[in-house]
């Protein structure tokens, strides 16, 4: 009996240890500089949020906040390494829908489990996304691109850099009825240089990378993904408008993930801190001249949508006929 009573006194001496541990660590975070891991390169919409974040969470924390690109592997590649990272708060990944909503479906292995091995921390933002072609080729709406790539099966091909895009793609490719060879890039602004070189004739990118070379006419507008009009491209219809893509919508997302078994008390530290910022009136209006729409959560609503968007993403993986690679 005293050996039973000797050792719950000391597990319960343990217990009140760590808690004592953890809660002295949230009381003092951050002591040292926090990364973002970005799972794509310099220059891709995901990209541009991180370092619209960096900068007012860093002084919002009173603590460097740096911004680390870890590209490859749709998204895997940067996922996996914050799974794996300690759980103190000092490692954190931009999520975004490529990584952990459509990896499932489109590979075969994807390290990590998207819900179990993360802890979220608020969403960020929405990318709605738009059908564009290059410049040089002889269309200017989704009709007549039909008609080309019927009469021009053996020159189109459209290219991706991220899920949404392949996902898109595939889908448009099922529901036209035309062939297209789908050419995958690492990241968003390698596949938008070839499109504007010529190289891919179509591809389906997000509205705030895309439209600097939409307004300069590097490339052409036919369609936007979203249910209504954006107002960065009022002339351009919806695609989900069109008789052929009827109800078609998709769009990407961006949130902030840390590794299971990240403290409770650090997880509020930073989603307090991170909502306010996604709900400031100066983030709001920078996002808004790029066709980004903040949104912000709490943790258990951005695990929960997450949970639907895993869902979601298999469904539309399968109706387009995709196979994991």
């Amino acid at each position: 009996m005293k050996k039973l009573v000797s050792s719950l006194t000391f597990t319960a001496v343990l217990a009140s240890a760590m808690s004592f541990t953890v809660a002295a660590h949230a009381q003092t975070y951050p002591e040292k500089p926090i990364r973002l891991v970005v799972p794509f390169t310099p220059g891709s919409g995901t990209d541009t949020v991180a370092r619209l974040l960096a900068e007012p969470l860093g002084a919002a924390l009173e603590q460097s906040v740096i911004v680390e690109n870890k590209p490859g592997g749709n998204g895997t590649i940067a996922a996996g390494n914050v799974a794996r990272a300690e759980k103190d708060g000092y490692t954190i990944l931009v999520t975004t829908n490529t990584s952990h909503s459509a990896a499932p479906s489109l590979m075969k292995r994807v390290p990590y489990d998207p819900v179990e091995d993360f802890t979220s921390i608020s969403r960020l933002v929405n990318f709605p996304f738009v059908l564009v072609v290059n410049a040089e080729l002889p269309v200017n709406s989704v009709d007549e691109l039909i008609a080309y790539g019927r009469d021009n099966p053996k020159e189109m091909s459209y290219a991706s850099g991220n899920s949404t895009g392949i996902v898109a793609g595939a889908t448009f490719q099922s529901m036209s009825g035309i062939e297209m060879i789908h050419v995958p890039y690492k990241s968003t602004p390698q596949a938008l240089t070839d499109v504007i070189g010529g190289r891919v004739p179509v591809m389906f990118v997000d509205v705030g990378t895309g439209l600097p070379h939409i307004q300069s006419g590097k490339v052409r507008a036919l369609a936007v993904t979203t249910p209504s009009p954006t107002p960065l491209l009022p002339e351009v219809p919806t695609l989900g408008s069109h008789e052929t893509f009827k109800g078609f919508e998709i769009f990407s997302w961006n949130a902030l993930s840390a590794p299971a078994g990240t403290p409770d008390e650090v997880i509020k530290v930073l989603s307090t801190e991170v909502v306010k910022i996604v709900e400031s009136e100066a983030f709001r209006k920078r996002l808004a001249t790029m066709g980004i729409d903040p949104v912000s959560s709490t943790p258990a609503e951005q695990t929960e949508f997450l949970k639907r968007d895993i869902e979601n993403w298999a469904r539309m993986s399968a109706a387009a006929g995709i196979e994991p690679q």
